[in-house]
Order: C-alpha cells, then sequence, then structure tokens
C-alpha cells in the first residue's frame, strides 16, 4: 500500500511540474493553493493547541483530532505532492544547467 501511495504522489507531482512549467499563471496558482493548504494546516493544528489550553487536558488527548480532521489530511496531501513537484523540477532545472552543451 506504502508503495502505491508514493508512486501515486510521485505522479501527481509530474502531473503539477509538467502543468506548472507549461504555464506561469498555473505555477503561481500552484503556488498559492499550497500557501492556502498551509494556512489550513497551521489552523487546524493551532485550534487543537488552543483547546488543549483551554480545556487544561493533555495535547494527546487532541492529537486524533488533529489527525482525522479531513482538512489537515487534504492540506498536507497537496503540500507533499507540490513539494515533490517544486523539488523535483528545481533539481531537474539545475541538472539542465549543468550539462555541458554538446
Amino acid at each position: 500500500m506504502e508503495w502505491a501511495i508514493g508512486m501515486l504522489a510521485v505522479a501527481g507531482a509530474s502531473v503539477i511540474g509538467w502543468i506548472c512549467g507549461m504555464s506561469r499563471l498555473a505555477a503561481r496558482l500552484a503556488d498559492g493553493a499550497a500557501a492556502l493548504a498551509l494556512v489550513v494546516a497551521a489552523s487546524v493544528i493551532g485550534a487543537a493547541t488552543f483547546r488543549t489550553l483551554r480545556n487544561d487536558t493533555v495535547f494527546m488527548t487532541e492529537i486524533h483530532s488533529i489527525l482525522l480532521s479531513p482538512a489537515l489530511l487534504a492540506a498536507a496531501a497537496y503540500l507533499a505532492v507540490h513539494s515533490i513537484a517544486r523539488l523535483g523540477g528545481a533539481a531537474l532545472v539545475q541538472h539542465k544547467a549543468n550539462k555541458p552543451d554538446s
């Protein structure tokens, strides 16, 4: 199962990288979506931390509400695929830049 998820992440990153390489606007939209996903993830985590402090409980009692949050799962999934696409794209561009002309 882990292999399938990994392969799907690489495939998704390839699609995102290809689309971003075709259009500057698409790249900016993908970066904007990643920024929004980061805000969503931070909000979910921040809300759970606030509930922990407000209720004077242990954070381990709130961890499941974080991990089972659909918003966090979707945001983290997009951030992972987007990060793979950006790092792979940067490595590919760097590799092409260092390639000697034949």
